[in-house]
């Protein structure tokens, strides 16, 4: 039980007797004779005139005269007072729960004996910062609000930046355990106000100092449009999230609010479908990774595939996968040389241009495609390389869906997922075009992760794969690239990570020795490489 709940009981049972020996209140109190002298001198502290007669019939007495006016409480009523106290002391979110405590005990004093209730309030995460801390912030912004006075502060953002500036603080609120300031940041030259309120944590707060110089404060500001019973209304935009969970959790969820215009459909006994509207995307995704594997996202999208691509990089940084290996498609995966070619010699033939051998094709096949266009024959001060792209892509998307794959390349696949590796499609084709054939190929499912491009013009893949690597924080170390073109030795190395070039797709294997890398005959091989 803590110090200020005993010295409460000691006020107690002084009041309802004379004099109390020392030895009778210790074993009353259930404590140490010599913590009773500590109890006396905070209730001194406090207020109130408690004295000691030394002797046989001496004790600890209480003059009546230092309390309330008597208030005619129940005894339920005083139970529950009591049981705030003791709560609100535990409670971290609550800074004055001593005063709190000791202004009860002033009341309760009037009545006689109650039995005392611990009430125990256990953080699930507390904050680090002491509560003293907490507290000396509190009461500076607190002064610096009733006084319109400036404060100068350094704060540190999520993305642990530390900001400077001046702050013109409106109101303190509690919000999710956690203790909040709300106001503008300030020009210090221009003396100009943010557009917008700030929401500033105080356990963020890194340092801060209350100036002397006031702030007029803007006399239509309403903190009401700011908050509201979920939280800060202004907090990012509002979604509407929904949910299907089975089974423990859907059971823990049809408990509690998580949001406005929360809506629960229960389907069966073990799955329900939680519907409500929420703000701040990083506490969204936080709030549905919390039910783990029993959650689907089914809106909105967005949310479905930021949840997915936070799963994708715990898997990753856990270091659930092997290695990365980054797989080319076209000539690579599918062998689609030979519709490539046709399409190419029909384009050609349609402007009247002589047609092209398959040695030829792969001697000339290069990226940008342009350049290629260009040794194929076409003249682009006649011709429009759109034009031309858009041709090909009509005809090939879907004679594509009947072509071959190359040899062992499904079991391939099957076996590096097997053995635990990330396996990734990065692509120059379009995306949804590449999605398309590896449904048809029902290869899909052997693919961590597809990337491309999205539009036709074979843009490069570079920076497509290296924003991949640095959003899974991947080392390129940990990777290696699969290809079967120049073009792919290129993208690997501005990569920063080794390459494998396979000798039977869009370019020969005299061109791809000339990149000095690995070639490869059979694509087997990768497994002597990573």
């Amino acid at each position: 039980m803590s110090k200020t709940s005993l010295s409460i009981q000691m006020l107690n049972y002084l009041y309802g007797r004379n004099k109390v020996s020392k030895a009778e209140l210790s074993q009353v109190l259930e404590t140490n004779e010599r913590n009773i002298i500590e109890y006396k001198k905070e209730l001194i502290d406090a207020g109130y005139d408690i004295s000691y007669t030394p002797g046989r019939y001496g004790g600890y007495s209480l003059d009546k005269n230092s309390l309330f006016h008597s208030i005619n409480l129940t005894d339920f009523e005083k139970k529950i007072l009591l049981e705030a106290s003791n709560y609100l002391a535990n409670n971290k979110e609550f800074l004055h729960g001593e005063e709190f405590s000791l202004a009860i005990g002033k009341i309760l004093s009037n009545s006689r004996q109650v039995d005392s209730f611990e009430k125990i309030n256990i953080e699930r995460f507390p904050l680090i910062m002491p509560k003293k801390d907490l507290k000396d912030r509190y009461d500076a912004l607190d002064n610096a609000i009733n006084l319109n006075l400036k404060v100068y502060l350094k704060y540190r953002s999520l993305k642990n930046v530390v900001r400077e500036s001046l702050f013109n603080p409106y109101a303190l609120y509690s919000y999710n355990d956690s203790w909040y300031v709300i106001g503008f940041y300030e020009d210090p030259i221009r003396h100009t106000l943010s557009y917008e309120p700030y929401y500033l944590k105080l356990n963020r707060i890194v340092d801060y100092k209350v100036t002397k110089d006031k702030f007029r404060p803007i006399i239509t500001f309403d903190l009401n449009k700011y908050l509201d019973k979920m939280g800060m209304s202004k907090n990012g935009k509002l979604y509407h999230i929904k949910l299907l969970l089975r089974s423990p959790q859907s059971f823990l969820a049809s408990e509690r609010v998580f949001g406005e215009n929360q809506q629960i459909t229960e389907l069966d006994s073990s799955h329900i479908i939680l519907e409500c509207d929420m703000r701040n995307l990083d506490n969204i995704i936080s709030f549905i990774n919390y039910f783990g594997d029993s959650v689907k996202v089914l809106e909105p999208k967005e949310i479905r595939n930021m949840v997915i691509d936070t799963q994708k990089k715990m898997l990753v940084n856990e270091g659930v996968y092997k290695k990365t290996v980054f797989f080319d498609f076209n000539g690579t995966i599918i062998d689609d040389l030979d519709l490539c070619l046709n399409i190419l010699n029909e384009m050609l033939a349609k402007k009247g241009l002589n047609p092209i051998s398959k040695e030829r094709y792969r001697d000339i096949f290069t990226f940008p495609i342009k350049d290629y266009y260009i040794e194929a024959g076409f003249d682009f001060s006649k011709y429009s390389f759109e034009d031309l792209s858009k041709e090909f892509i009509v005809k090939y998307q879907k004679p594509s869906l009947s072509c071959p794959l190359h040899e062992g390349i499904v079991d391939i696949l099957k076996k590096l997922r097997e053995d635990g590796y990330n396996v990734v499609l990065l692509t120059a084709s379009k995306k949804s075009n590449v999605i398309e054939q590896l449904q048809s190929f029902d290869i899909l499912k052997y693919f961590n992760e597809v990337l491309g491009i999205d539009d036709i013009y074979a843009s490069s893949k570079v920076q497509i794969g290296l924003d991949y690597m640095k959003n899974y924080e991947i080392n390129p170390k940990d990777a290696i690239m699969v290809g079967d073109t120049l073009h792919d030795a290129k993208v690997a190395s501005e990569m920063g990570i080794d390459v494998l070039l396979y000798s039977k797709g869009h370019q020969s294997r005299k061109r791809l020795e000339t990149s000095n890398k690995k070639v490869i005959d059979n694509l087997s091989e990768i497994f002597k490489y990573i």
